[in-house]
């Protein structure tokens, strides 16, 4: 895909034709494969063929828009050879419905029109071994709002969703798409997507876009978009309620969502109590203790209430870089030192916190 790296234009004709002898002559895969088709069709001598046939039209497509401002002759060129290609898709040419699916954000650029003609026949309901192969390859492909607003058009990520089309890696790339859509602002918590998410059979579907958003806290966000990660915090705590027992992975997993928080009104108080019990499920309460250290400067009331929630759960068998001493230290330091005084105490297995303990006591009188 490196125009610097590419041979000359003048060359782009003669290994178009040696392209579209590869494609007659390799054989296609028999069997559609039943988990990482992306892998096997870039690995399969005709998938090979066909990658390079991406990889050229695209080419072809941008020396024209170099010379001519506009690729609509190339691509007119090229176009029976697509259309070709996808009409075999039909519980066979697995490959090329894997490399379809991967390269849809480029066709998307090559030609809007003909991609949104024919996304019923990349995606086929009535195929779904191709359907599925397709899913694959789309989860390696480049993200973009407009492709996400065609599939959502054309009821293929409803479909995926709800016939169960992907599974494993490919679902967790859809989950994740789904989530960027709504920080985008394109998916809504009411739509079809997301309640379809919210049923409890669907809670590691939830996990994952909790964890995409956890992913992403790094990045500069807007205040808009952390808005929306906060609301679906709230949203999943709401609906937490309504199940029969508690959802313990999800709230814990909902708990590193803490990173977004700035300080602890009350909305923010009821969100960390209901997370705070369940934060050792999966090993999350060290980035827990470590927003709480974090928060504890600007609402210490709150966040002993928290470490108290959490401490009467569980209590943890080592203080990993010292989180939980700093977080008693500054509870002490503003004016909740009987709070620490009581949550070392409860600590004092931990390395170090016998010696915490007695200096709390100590700087109170308290000899006990």
């Amino acid at each position: 895909l490196d125009d610097q790296q590419a041979y000359s234009p003048d060359l782009l004709p003669r290994t178009w034709a040696l392209l579209e002898i590869l494609l007659h002559e390799l054989e296609m895969q028999k069997e559609a494969p039943h988990s990482d088709a992306t892998n096997q069709a870039i690995n399969w001598p005709r998938g090979k063929a066909i990658e390079a046939l991406f990889v050229h039209a695209l080419r072809e497509c941008r020396v024209c828009d170099q010379t001519h401002k506009e690729h609509i002759g190339a691509w007119a060129k090229m176009k029976q050879t697509f259309d070709s290609e996808l009409a075999k898709c039909r519980n066979a040419n697995f490959e090329f419905s894997t490399l379809v699916g991967n390269y849809i954000t480029n066709l998307g650029y090559m030609n809007n029109d003909w991609l949104r003609e024919h996304i019923g026949q990349i995606f086929p309901p009535e195929f779904t071994d191709n359907f599925r192969c397709a899913l694959d390859g789309l989860s390696y492909a480049t993200v973009s709002d407009s492709i996400y607003e065609l599939l959502v058009k054309k009821g293929v990520i409803d479909l995926a969703l709800r016939e169960q089309l992907a599974a494993g890696r490919v679902r967790e790339r859809l989950i994740e798409r789904i989530a960027l859509a709504y920080l985008w602002g394109h998916e809504q918590l009411d739509s079809q997507r997301f309640r379809h998410l919210f049923q409890p059979e669907h809670l590691e579907d939830i996990q994952d876009a909790s964890g995409w958003f956890w992913s992403i806290r790094e990045e500069q966000l807007s205040t808009e978009k952390i808005d929306r990660v906060l609301q679906f915090l709230d949203h999943c705590i709401s609906w937490s309620r309504t199940l029969p027992s508690p959802p313990t992975k999800l709230l814990s997993n909902l708990s590193r969502l803490t990173c977004y928080l700035q300080a602890l009104t009350k909305k923010e108080m009821d969100w960390l109590l209901a997370v705070a019990p369940y934060v050792n499920v999966d090993y999350n309460y060290d980035f827990f203790l470590e927003e709480l250290e974090r928060l504890v400067d600007v609402s210490p009331a709150e966040v002993s209430l928290v470490v108290k929630a959490f401490l009467e759960s569980y209590v943890p068998d080592y203080d990993y870089e010292d989180k939980l001493k700093s977080i008693l230290t500054k509870l002490a330091q503003h004016g909740k030192r009987n709070d620490a005084i009581a949550f070392a105490e409860k600590l004092r297995h931990l390395p170090g916190m016998i010696q915490f303990y007695s200096t709390l006591c100590e700087s109170t009188g308290d000899n006990n």
